[in-house]
């Protein structure tokens, strides 16, 4: 009888030999738990529907996580460490650019356009020629920058003056869908 018992034990793994002890062959983690993330270092170690998320722009490694299924829509600029000004982060975790930093990306971080040679952006991208308060300036060069295909109609209080025939007191979004050259908006209403 005894060898029976033992055998028993080496397949199903429950009982031990001299008690009634329940002996754990492996721990499951609950049904609401997520699943371990994915190292990555590059977009290509990433399962299909996800993208490599990275602390900072300098991080060498992230983790494998998934895309956002809608993104809310506000003015909330980062720019992406591939060089694009992302209208918010959300819309930057959308398109897969591994991480950010707060703000839109400066001429010497960010991927230029326009100026006088008139570089164009890459496709899905625009060429924001957002000057600040200074002069409008002939042929400025500009940062590209990922907008929603609508502009969010709860915008920030940061408005632009196109510089020669344009809207005035548009959002940044609106601003840069226009294709122009803008300044800050002294006062809008």
């Amino acid at each position: 009888m005894r060898r029976v018992m033992l055998a028993a034990v080496a397949v199903v793994g429950v009982l031990s030999a001299c008690s009634d002890d329940t002996i754990p062959l492996a721990k499951l983690p609950a049904a609401d738990a997520q699943a371990p993330s994915i190292r990555c270092t590059v977009p290509g170690d990433c399962p299909s529907g996800t993208y490599c998320e990275k602390i900072s722009c300098t991080a060498a490694a992230g983790t494998c996580e998934l895309f956002p299924a809608q993104c809310p829509s506000v003015e909330s600029s980062v720019c992406g460490c591939d060089g694009i000004t992302y209208l918010d982060d959300c819309l930057r975790q959308a398109n897969g650019a591994s991480g950010s930093t707060p703000g839109p990306c400066h001429l010497d971080e960010g991927v230029n356009c326009g100026g006088p040679a008139n570089v164009a952006c890459p496709s899905g991208t625009e060429c924001g020629r957002l000057l600040g308060f200074g002069p409008c300036g002939t042929d400025p060069v500009g940062v590209c920058w990922m907008l929603p295909s609508t502009c969010p109609t709860a915008a920030s209080a940061d408005r632009w003056d196109a510089c020669g025939a344009g809207p005035a007191c548009a959002t940044v979004c609106d601003a840069i869908k226009t294709g122009g050259v803008f300044h800050r908006a002294g006062k809008c209403p």
